[in-house]
């Protein structure tokens, strides 16, 4: 049976740009995981100010979880497996909410992650067909 290929057009660099920027962000991700866990007063407000009432340990569960996934779905994304477009969407619609959540705490990153998220569901959304296979 033969497979069908998407036509390749210079669009496929945002999804190249997509996939490393999800293992960047995902890798950063997983360092303010370990903040969260050894060291809370680097934060500009208490957990109890976040929007959602979560202990900042907690919250390192949740950035590490995240940040493991963002760097495996990228890697996916840079093979062209059909699994890390999806998986690269929900996750970068997730990390966006939940630093949502956590802007208050450190509101430049939180403001970054969310858009990079944005530029990665964009990138994924419309040119994840293009990638290499």
């Amino acid at each position: 049976m033969a497979q069908v290929h998407a036509t390749r057009t210079g669009w496929v660099g945002w999804v190249v740009f997509a996939a490393l920027t999800m293992i960047i962000t995902g890798a950063i991700e997983v360092m303010i995981a370990m903040v969260s866990f050894f060291n809370k007063a680097y934060y500009y407000v208490a957990s109890s100010a976040l929007a959602v009432h979560i202990n900042y340990t907690g919250w390192g569960w949740i950035q590490l979880a995240v940040g493991l996934l963002l760097i495996a779905a990228g890697y996916g994304l840079l093979a062209g497996q059909t699994w890390a477009r999806i998986t690269a969407v929900v996750v970068a619609f997730l990390s966006a909410v939940a630093n949502m959540a956590f802007i208050a705490a450190h509101p430049w990153w939180a403001s970054t992650v969310i858009t990079l998220d944005v530029i990665v569901i964009y990138a994924v959304s419309v040119h994840g067909a293009e990638a290499p296979l």
